[in-house]
């Protein structure tokens, strides 16, 4: 039973979204198996969220979610397989090859570094007040079958709709992993999310170091060792994105703070070196949209930054095109900013 947990754990968390995110970076010029991930996680957020909004302003059951996201995800990897089954091989050569040409030491260093921060993360377990809500949330959708009609604090119905949590519904997500996999949410969110997430957010920096670095492999791990030394040491504070990285990578401001910001500026990186073709287009709207799952302030933050970074490089480059395509791919998240205001409307 254990080994089939993990098992489902694996493919839905790592093969899942390995397998998505080759759908949509086939067109891409760099395509290995860590973009592959990272794209196709954030792209299976997206996904979430926009199957969840609608059933939950519709006060949908839980299980239609389940079953629905479930069947969709499936249905896209089945056709990833068919698509790229042809370039399987070469893409884990190009991979192979890439880690051969780094120096060993140097990936033993790196491997060490994350692995430790990710024992930190489970063996140290963060309890705070907001597992209540959060962790509270995902119990109370499973028990229930129903999704922001009970409050998880109380136990009550909600008096009026809790936009602020059913428009970012990450806990949601949480229980439908654990549905699939039949863990607790307690255990996903405190033990198997973490494993996860702080290994994609370091994937999320190395790509960036690459960039940084115009493809330097060597450059670009020692930037992950830097950075990884720099949060290991940045408890400084518990509101700093370093506390949220190691004690509480599960909530979906942590998420937002350590890996949907940081793809931002990676694919915002890319899009300007390719001069914003469609693709780049397509995963930009895909990030920040998914970023709208993790938490309210996740409506507009990732698409604040987005703007700004267009506005700077568009001085640099002196191309007005730059902000108009920005603006496109920050329109689904307008959306959702746009529901958020009328519900306080309705409510105030």
């Amino acid at each position: 039973m254990i080994i089939l947990k993990i098992f489902i754990m694996f493919f839905v968390l790592l093969i899942i979204p390995e397998f998505i995110g080759m759908l949509i970076t086939r067109f891409l010029r760099d395509r290995n198996i860590i973009i592959n991930f990272v794209v196709g996680f954030l792209a299976n957020l997206a996904l979430f969220q926009l199957i969840a909004i609608p059933l939950i302003l519709c006060s949908c059951s839980f299980n239609l979610l389940y079953y629905t996201y479930l069947f969709v995800i499936l249905c896209i990897t089945i056709i990833s397989i068919i698509v790229n089954i042809k370039e399987f091989k070469a893409i884990i050569t190009n991979t192979i090859n890439e880690i051969k040409s780094n120096s060993k030491l140097l990936m033993l260093c790196v491997i060490a570094l994350i692995g430790l921060q990710i024992f930190i993360s489970i063996y140290y377990t963060h309890i705070d007040d907001d597992d209540t809500i959060y962790v509270g949330t995902s119990t109370t959708t499973l028990g229930t079958n129903s999704m922001y009609i009970a409050d998880a604090r109380t136990g009550k119905n909600y008096n009026t709709f809790p936009k602020k949590y059913a428009l970012a519904p990450f806990s949601i997500y949480v229980s439908v992993i654990s549905k699939c996999s039949l863990i607790h949410p307690a255990i996903i969110a405190h033990t198997v999310l973490p494993s996860v997430l702080i290994f994609l957010s370091y994937m999320v920096y190395l790509l960036i170091g690459n960039e940084l670095f115009d493809g330097n492999k060597k450059s670009a791990i020692l930037f992950l060792i830097i950075l990884s030394i720099v949060n290991l040491w940045g408890n400084y504070s518990p509101k700093t994105n370093y506390s949220f990285l190691l004690f509480r990578i599960w909530q979906g401001k942590a998420i937002l703070a350590n890996i949907v910001i940081p793809a931002i500026w990676l694919f915002f990186l890319k899009a300007e070196k390719n001069e914003f073709k469609l693709i780049d287009c397509i995963i930009l709207t895909i990030v920040n949209f998914a970023g709208t799952l993790t938490t309210t302030l996740g409506i507009g933050f990732p698409s604040i930054v987005l703007l700004i970074l267009a506005i700077i490089f568009s001085i640099i480059n002196k191309r007005k095109d730059y902000i108009a395509k920005t603006m496109l791919c920050c329109v689904p998240s307008f959306i959702i900013g746009i529901i958020y205001f009328l519900y306080n409307m309705i409510v105030y």
